[in-house]
């Protein structure tokens, strides 16, 4: 690896992993700091994760017409002042105006991350290397993250928005570090069928239709997991921290190992295996009444979205083709967003009307098998190719042979 853009890469994505998770331990004295009610404190959360998935497309369509480095550099400039513009100007109206800036920062960060890997990294091997590399980083910070953003409310309620300005010094390095590619000089209308080619085709349409039911299932999951702690355990927030430890510890170990995995199975049956291993999680939580059993189902989740995740990524950039790469990741990453946006929603729902919350994992766990088999028949429908597109821009919208 590129040691300079392994650097960047990882800047990039710690960065990309802040958003929500440094200010969420502390909102109850962010509340308090700006004055609003418990109700009114959420849309933090809320107005940057819109914001993000209205502004993706648009950017990632930047990045392929513009440059990746391009979009990268200012992403984060972007992403630092409007992070920090709620402890500089402590009112809540200036807040939300800094989350939607910080949004539409953080829409270009991390598609643009994985269209340069593709871009850069043109050896498979090399690729599902660094991706691993990336997608462990993804599970570390999805612990060590939120812990840190509860140790920096401790201090003040604005010091977590301060901590958002390590996005500048991440963007310095992205200026010196990066490669400028710009991977689509053809005509936009030539570009626009290119891109519907690619996002009609079934390979990508077999990722996304995953990763949407990977993402809802795993926020069902965060959310309903504490009271699962709470109800059959009679457990506290601290009992719940201690049992998730098993899944990014789980998640961070096969995704590093990546690279050994996928020269022996293809990406697509490593996707299908980490689908099935988190449905047998999903229903085994549902059934789980005692502290070592949960914690095995965290591990077992671990494991799953360990495999899932960067065969996922290395597909879609694999299938996407160079000249629109930008535009197919950013599409991924809202439907990420969707997916975890609706399954606190769902879990919310299933356990009011029921009154328990095995209900909720249940269904975590159905959509967990649809999503996989949805995605192994979609999948299996794509064809091998030569290229994404030629240097003519002849179409080829995507390498779908990871059968």
């Amino acid at each position: 690896m590129r040691k300079a853009f392994l650097f960047a890469a990882l800047a990039v994505t710690v960065v990309a992993m802040t958003p929500n998770s440094v200010i969420v331990p502390g909102l109850p004295a962010i509340a308090g700091g700006l004055g609003v009610s418990r109700a009114e404190i959420n849309m933090l959360v809320t107005v940057y994760t819109i914001s993000s998935a209205v502004f993706a497309p648009l950017v990632g369509m930047a990045a392929d017409r513009l440059g990746r480095k391009r979009v990268i550099v200012p992403s984060l400039v972007f992403f630092a002042v409007g992070g920090m513009l709620p402890a500089l100007l402590p009112r809540f109206g200036p807040a939300l105006a800094g989350r939607v800036v910080q949004g539409f920062g953080g829409a270009g960060m991390m598609s643009s991350i994985y269209g340069l890997i593709g871009d850069v990294y043109r050896d498979q091997g090399d690729r599902n290397r660094l991706l691993g590399v990336v997608n462990g980083t993804v599970a570390v910070s999805e612990m060590a993250v939120p812990l840190l953003g509860g140790a920096l409310a401790a201090f003040t309620w604005r010091t977590p928005f301060l901590a958002y300005g390590l996005a500048a010094p991440a963007a310095v390095l992205c200026a010196v570090s990066l490669p400028d590619v710009v991977p689509s000089r053809r005509p936009s209308a030539s570009y626009a069928k290119g891109l519907a080619a690619s996002v009609s085709s079934p390979g990508i349409l077999g990722v996304f239709f995953a990763k949407f039911g990977f993402s809802f299932a795993y926020f069902v999951l965060l959310t309903a997991a504490p009271f699962v702690v709470v109800s059959r355990l009679k457990g506290s927030s601290l009992l719940t921290g201690l049992l998730m430890i098993p899944l990014g510890v789980f998640w961070s170990v096969f995704a590093f190992n990546m690279p050994r995995l996928a020269a022996r199975f293809t990406a697509r049956r490593l996707a299908i295996a980490g689908g099935i291993a988190q449905a047998l999680a999903a229903v085994g939580m549902s059934l789980s009444w005692s502290a070592p059993v949960i914690a095995a189902m965290f591990a077992l989740w671990g494991i799953g979205a360990g495999l899932s995740s960067p065969a996922l990524l290395s597909m879609m950039i694999e299938l996407s083709g160079e000249s629109c790469r930008g535009a197919i990741s950013s599409l991924y990453g809202c439907i990420s967003l969707i997916g975890g946006s609706l399954g606190p929603v769902a879990s919310a729902v299933l356990a009011t009307t029921s009154g328990d919350l095995a209900p909720a994992f249940a269904f975590a766990g159905g959509v967990l098998v649809a999503s996989s088999l949805g995605f192994a028949w979609l999948s299996s429908k794509g064809h091998r190719a030569q290229d994404g597109y030629d240097d003519a821009g002849d179409e080829n919208p995507g390498r779908e042979g990871q059968n």
